[in-house]
């Protein structure tokens, strides 16, 4: 890999990591289901007039939304809520060997020595975790984050048999239909005050369009770049730093702790899912907030 692009692989990791601590400072302000359902509407508004409505796939379009859209974001900004931002960049890596079992269970795919080495180690690491008893955050933090973990694997295994759609469509309209359903259950669950949206509209608008356009645009343009013109192994080994670089803001800049054992479920943890990286195709990353 030449000096260049491993920086600009090493820039999008930095940012991806980055977005945990900076979301958990948001959310401080905003409340989870109100900053999902904006998140969304910015992202419809900014990519949808590019696609076509898939008329004939809206089914399966709204299915691939109940996953990714109603479910999975929303249990992660509420576990990112209830956590620390380090405990949460540790425990949503799980969502790799959660995608290799659920595809051995659901796909007949062979699961392997090295693939199920590689999950009992992450799930060995979330033991650590969640049994740490200075845990920074409540165990409901814990049961979202892990539910987000779930879902994920289980709406990228959906999208895996519609292969007649573009990411980029199912993406674009999966923001659409999301926003305005979860934003109604913002509105009846968490009454948004008008000192709220205030608050966000001068604060935190220009941050999140400008994060979207960066991590949703170029980091991943830049990431589907590499793997294209790379191999795996060089390229997806890298992905392991963004815990590293998220914990690493948290700390300095949010002033969290770092425990022995939250530590120890990390290393656990990451080397698990480093066991199973080398076994996962390119498409298959995790979230980002």
């Amino acid at each position: 890999m030449t000096p260049f692009h491993l920086f600009l692989a090493l820039l999008c990791i930095l940012f991806w990591g980055a977005s945990f601590p900076i979301s958990k400072v948001i959310l401080g302000e905003i409340s989870p289901l109100f900053l999902v359902a904006v998140r969304f509407l910015i992202t419809g508004a900014l990519v949808a007039p590019f696609t076509k409505f898939p008329r004939k796939d809206i089914k399966d379009v709204l299915v691939f939304t109940l996953f990714m859209g109603v479910l999975m974001t929303p249990l992660f900004y509420f576990g990112l809520q209830n956590l620390s931002a380090s405990a949460s960049v540790l425990l949503v890596q799980t969502q790799v060997p959660i995608a290799s079992l659920m595809a051995a269970i659901f796909f007949s795919e062979m699961l392997g020595k090295q693939r199920a080495i590689g999950i009992s180690l992450a799930f060995i690491g979330i033991i650590f975790i969640v049994g740490n008893p200075h845990l920074d955050g409540t165990f409901s933090g814990v049961l979202f984050t892990l539910g987000a973990a779930i879902c994920f694997p289980a709406g990228s295994l959906y999208a895996k048999r519609l292969k007649h759609i573009s990411g980029f469509t199912l993406n674009a309209w999966m923001n659409v239909f999301a926003a305005i359903p979860i934003l109604i259950l913002s509105f009846i669950f968490e009454s948004p005050s008008m000192e709220m949206l205030e608050i966000f509209s001068h604060r935190h608008i220009f941050w999140l369009t400008s994060s979207l356009i960066v991590g949703s645009i170029f980091c991943y343009s830049v990431w589907y770049f590499l793997l294209q013109n790379y191999e795996i192994n060089q390229v997806m080994p890298l992905s392991m730093l963004e815990p590293v670089f998220g914990i690493w803001i948290a700390v300095v800049f949010l002033g969290e702790s770092l425990s022995t054992m939250t530590a120890i479920g990390g290393i656990f943890t990451m080397t698990g899912v480093g066991v199973v990286i080398f076994k996962r195709r390119p498409f298959q990353r995790v979230y980002k907030p």
